[in-house]
């Protein structure tokens, strides 16, 4: 996850210890809700692995602010900025498959894109809601598998139904970054190209979480050649730990299986 720095509107947040808010079984792991001032991070974390961060917001007074919590989370904010306003001038119509914390939908949604999201834990949903500032009132939210999700939708299809103008994919196996083998697969991808329109932007998570990220001997942010200099959380410290300096691969395995995939389904 890379850091953006945080500019001087930001909300102050005051000094705190990190807190465990709530945490409950997932799959073969946990799932959890931490809080340190105004901020909270949706966390997931494997039987005997380290905790991944999903989302961290900033909620204060009781509301949850966007733009700041965009800041603290790069990769949604990146998301967020390449699909807003993407289609239509009265709103892009965005497909979101995988919910987490739902900063990405709500903030989608804010911006005036129409939403739909699509989350298969109820677990992950019930955290976001008490603690994440998710308003499920405010977009259309599904609780259901996203390949089934899909699928359906494809079925449906007729001459006359409207398509998306964008799909954000973020979604990984179980508690780990490793993207789901099914989003790169022959059937779900012409599922999904049936339900885009001609020149539909496609955004997919492919976090590089391999042994490739490491130390970089310069803190400058930027790109050169195949590599990415940027701030991240560096494998193996602390859960959530500190921001570090790194480089990691422009291309990483999973992103040239998913390209691959997208050729052969002529989604690129």
């Amino acid at each position: 996850f890379v850091h953006a720095c945080h500019g001087p509107s930001m909300v102050r947040l005051q000094s705190a210890s990190r807190v465990l808010l709530a945490s409950a079984r997932h799959g073969h792991g946990l799932v959890g809700v931490s809080g340190i001032g105004h901020k909270r991070q949706l966390w997931f974390q494997e039987e005997r692995g380290g905790r991944l961060l999903q989302t961290e917001v900033v909620i204060a007074d009781g509301t949850l602010h966007l733009e700041h919590s965009l800041r603290q989370t790069p990769y949604l904010n990146f998301m967020f900025k390449k699909l807003r306003g993407y289609g239509e001038p009265s709103g892009c119509r965005v497909l979101v498959l995988g919910v987490g914390g739902g900063l990405l939908p709500q903030a989608l949604v804010k911006s005036g894109c129409q939403v739909i999201a699509v989350e298969s834990s109820e677990v992950v949903l019930s955290l976001a809601r008490k603690f994440m500032g998710l308003q499920a009132e405010t977009l259309e939210l599904h609780s259901c598998d996203a390949a089934s999700f899909v699928r359906s939708l494809a079925e449906r299809l007729s001459p006359d139904s409207q398509r998306f103008d964008a799909c954000a994919i973020d979604i990984f196996q179980g508690h780990t970054s490793a993207v789901p083998a099914f989003t790169r697969s022959q059937s779900f991808l012409q599922d999904l190209k049936q339900i885009l329109r001609p020149g539909a932007l496609l955004l997919q998570n492919a976090v590089d979480a391999t042994s490739s990220l490491k130390c970089s001997r310069s803190g400058a942010s930027g790109e050169s050649g195949a590599h990415v200099r940027c701030t991240a959380r560096v494998r193996q410290a602390a859960p959530m730990g500190p921001l570090k300096p790194v480089t990691y691969v422009r291309q990483n395995e999973d992103l040239k299986l998913l390209k691959d995939a997208y050729r052969e389904a002529g989604v690129l």
